[in-house]
């Protein structure tokens, strides 16, 4: 497959990872790009990256991918910044894995980047593990800018907040 006419982008941050679902083949059919420490997820599960995108904080470029890095001082955080090289290669459809459970700034950032990517025409979904405040369990969920539309932002109809 042509990654580079995909639709579809998944990409690996550095957060956390508890209780991820296995994400198959859809690898195979979207172009996949590790957020510098995501790299490191990605590695534990066999798969490398189309694309290693950040400022090396986090782990080191592997051998033998397309890399971009980023300077360390900048506005962005990794993760929008993979998101923006997704959406400039034509994906649309976006999955942010290990995008919380890190640091809270960063977590929030990668809420904001959903709404960043509706208002680009695409589509997010940030895989998460939240904790399930009533039976005090974790669960899986995924977690859409859906927010945005209780903020007074305009939806495109695609927004939704869904379990696994």
């Amino acid at each position: 497959m042509d990654k580079n006419n995909t639709s579809r982008s998944l990409i690996f941050g550095a957060g956390d990872y508890t209780g991820m679902p296995q994400i198959g083949s859809l690898a195979s059919n979207s172009l996949v790009i590790a957020a510098d420490g995501g790299y490191k997820y990605l590695d534990s599960l066999g798969i490398a990256p189309d694309i290693y995108i950040g400022d090396y904080d986090s782990s080191e470029c592997p051998e033998g991918v397309d890399a971009v890095r980023l300077p360390v001082e900048k506005d962005d955080t990794d993760m929008l910044a993979a998101v923006r090289l997704a959406l400039g290669r034509g994906c649309r459809e976006i999955h942010m894995f290990g995008g919380t459970g890190g640091r809270l700034d960063h977590t929030l950032a990668n809420i904001q980047t959903l709404h960043f990517v509706t208002g680009r025409g695409g589509c997010g979904a940030a895989i998460a593990v939240v904790m399930a405040a009533i039976s005090g369990c974790c669960a899986a969920k995924s977690i859409s800018a859906a927010a945005a539309s209780h903020s007074g932002a305009q939806s495109n109809g695609r927004d939704s907040i869904s379990g696994w």
